[in-house]
């Protein structure tokens, strides 16, 4: 931890979270041990999602499976864990050995109703990127505003920021809005809604995931209608299930 040791409260924000919360769609934590000098976090065997970009062309179907998986993880950390991850863009997410997206990225992730316990206010400024990755209204009136604000805006914008990288191929540079010209039509509104310079405007993610989960939206699509109906296999009858096989 020497040479970045400025950075020492985030890594250990992260090493806390990691040992602490537990979901599907996190990196899964496989052991933590903490020195004096250093923090070493072991996980399951994952890459970057950038990495992983670069080494496959990713298809459309992938992307959107890809994406519905982080959501519906940014929607648990949300709604249920009464959390907000704040750094969610392709460099917090990691493909996993089975193609899965995994959340990573806890560096600043803080709870939402105890300010003791929320490490943004102090320390966003220490994660690379700060300033390339600010929300609009964070970068005209700082963080404080969040002190009466609803967090979730937060995530719901970070959740622009990932599916415009994700599907344009390229980081959000320093000054560039998230950009639609790649993200699919049916998208599009929805994605527009999410990067809205007015917090109170966009949707939280749990809505995104709603809202795509409809007949003819984003998220119906044959990959993730499987990989849905994959998971909850064990709870059909014999009949649903021989019907799904066929």
């Amino acid at each position: 931890m020497a040479p970045n040791r400025n950075r020492v409260p985030i890594a250990k924000n992260a090493f806390r979270r990691f040992r602490t919360l537990r979901h599907p769609g996190l990196v899964q934590l496989i052991d933590a041990v903490e020195t004096d000098a250093q923090l070493w976090v072991i996980t399951e065997r994952i890459i970057p999602l950038a990495q992983h970009a670069q080494q496959q062309e990713l298809q459309q179907e992938t992307i959107k499976w890809g994406l519905y998986n982080v959501a519906k993880t940014l929607k648990f950390i949300n709604d249920e864990a009464g959390l907000v991850h704040s750094l969610v863009r392709t460099s917090s997410v990691f493909v996993g050995e089975s193609g899965e997206w995994r959340l990573g990225g806890f560096e600043l992730l803080s709870s939402t109703k105890d300010e003791q316990d929320n490490v943004i206010y102090s320390y966003s400024s220490l994660v690379p990127g700060h300033a390339q990755y600010m929300p609009p209204e964070v970068a005209q009136s700082g963080w404080d505003m969040y002190r009466s604000n609803s967090w979730a805006a937060i995530d719901a914008y970070g959740m622009g920021v990932l599916i415009s990288e994700a599907f344009n191929g390229t980081p959000l540079r320093l000054g560039q809005s998230p950009e639609s010209a790649k993200v699919p039509t049916n998208m599009q509104q929805t994605f527009k809604r999410l990067t809205n310079v007015n917090p109170r405007l966009r949707p939280s993610v749990g809505v995104f995931v709603e809202q795509g989960k409809r007949p003819a939206g984003y998220f119906s699509t044959p990959l993730i209608n499987f990989s849905e109906n994959i998971d909850s296999l064990g709870l059909k009858s014999e009949g649903e299930r021989d019907e799904f096989l066929r």
